[in-house]
């Protein structure tokens, strides 16, 4: 049964499936505050979901809840809550829950999906999704735009004031972005760090990723999955034991990638020490995958990795803060390898003292490095260290400071 009459002042509430499917296109969708029950989406024909220009309010976070019903494919099928295959949709001011308890569903259980142009899902939670590594069903509560393949790119879509939390499961990330478009304003929160990702953007072209928080996950941002053409990623707080991670697979490509006043604070990694990073790079190539870079006015803290670069030209990487709590040895803050046409400049690096090189450079004769006016101080082992000196055209103004007498430069 539809009751009320979806304005305002007398918004809709009762069955949330018979509305959504009883509303044309081209409407305002008010939901009453309240917990409306859906069987979901499993990509069945007949299955509820939002058609073109459809904008549904709800009267607030934890105020309008929309919860899956597990007395409909309970643990048989990937299933979403919401989804929307039309462009102009607009999600806004409700709670979604995924309501999957255990986390040991086989398969994944996700938020809402959104894969047309010009649509928006804003002040928008998503609790209680899950995903399961074991059978390779990745979880994305929120999800915006389409590309990839053969799939058209999507254009001008938003994620913003959004939260992903209480994840369940152990192969989530928690909000994707894919086309052109903005992320913006949102919160990840997780209390495992080793079953979460924060943000993801793959298949983006001129698109946005800014004033996002990540708490207590394995990666602020990692995406590892088709090509992306002028990616900003600015002015977000991860706490998390990877702040930004790039593990391109073969065939893809990041060309044009600014990571801009980021705050990145490393949670340690007890399993795997080594998997602690700020800024990493990676690819699964020996060809060049990452193009035209600029890393800039970062503040990266934390025992790790600052800045881990593989296979990347036209670099910039400058005015950063490095700053590590390391108590062990072999660390770096800045490593490159296999990098061309690079400056680093204006960095500034603190090792605590401890055997730490500064700045690492394993790069080829021909890479036409410059590294120019950076201090580097209680890096211990190395200040700096380059193991094929002719790739550097330009070393001047540094300030090496370790605190021992043995620390190279």
């Amino acid at each position: 049964m539809l009751l009320g009459g979806g304005s305002p002042d007398n918004p809709f509430y009762g069955d949330f499936d018979f509305i959504i499917d009883t509303i044309p296109s081209n409407s305002t969708i008010n939901l009453l505050a309240g917990v409306f029950y859906t069987k979901g989406n499993e990509y069945k024909r007949g299955d509820p979901r939002l058609i073109q220009n459809q904008h549904m309010i709800g009267a607030g976070t934890n105020v309008t809840i929309i919860r899956r019903d597990q007395r409909f494919h309970f643990q048989d099928n990937q299933n979403v809550v919401i989804v929307g295959t039309a462009d102009g949709i607009t999600v806004s001011n409700l709670t979604i829950d995924c309501n999957n308890t255990t986390g040991t569903n086989p398969y994944k259980g996700d938020g809402i999906y959104l894969w047309g142009n010009n649509s928006s899902i804003q002040m928008v939670q998503v609790i209680n999704a899950s995903g399961n590594l074991s059978d390779g069903q990745e979880s994305f509560p929120i999800h915006i735009g389409n590309g990839g393949g053969t799939n058209a790119l999507t254009t001008n879509n938003v994620i913003s004031n959004c939260e992903v939390s209480s994840v369940k499961g152990n192969y989530t990330t928690a909000i994707m972005l894919q086309g052109q478009g903005i992320i913006r304003f949102c919160n990840v929160i997780s209390t495992d760090p080793s079953i979460v990702s924060g943000y993801q953007a793959n298949a983006t072209i001129n698109s946005l990723i800014i004033s996002n928080s990540c708490i207590g996950a394995a990666n602020g941002f990692y995406k590892d999955t088709w090509s992306d053409t002028n990616l900003t990623i600015e002015y977000n707080t991860f706490q998390c034991r990877k702040g930004i991670f790039f593990s391109e697979g073969i065939g893809c490509f990041v060309n044009g990638l600014t990571l801009l006043g980021n705050h990145i604070t490393l949670l340690p990694n007890s399993d795997n020490p080594g998997e602690v990073n700020g800024i990493e790079l990676a690819n699964s190539a020996t060809n060049i995958q990452f193009s035209h870079i600029t890393i800039a006015g970062n503040t990266i803290s934390g025992s790790g990795i600052s800045i881990r670069l593989f296979d990347s030209t036209y670099v910039t990487n400058v005015n950063n803060i490095l700053w590590t709590t390391n108590v062990g040895s072999l660390y770096y803050m800045i490593y490159m390898y296999g990098c061309r046409n690079t400056l680093t400049a204006n960095n500034l690096i603190y090792g605590n003292g401890q055997s730490v090189s500064g700045i690492f450079i394993v790069n080829p004769s021909t890479a036409n490095d410059a590294v120019l006016n950076n201090i580097v101080m209680g890096c211990n082992l190395n200040s700096i260290y380059v193991s094929n000196p002719s790739c550097i055209s330009v070393c001047d103004s540094n300030l090496f400071y370790p605190f021992i007498n043995n620390a190279q430069t």
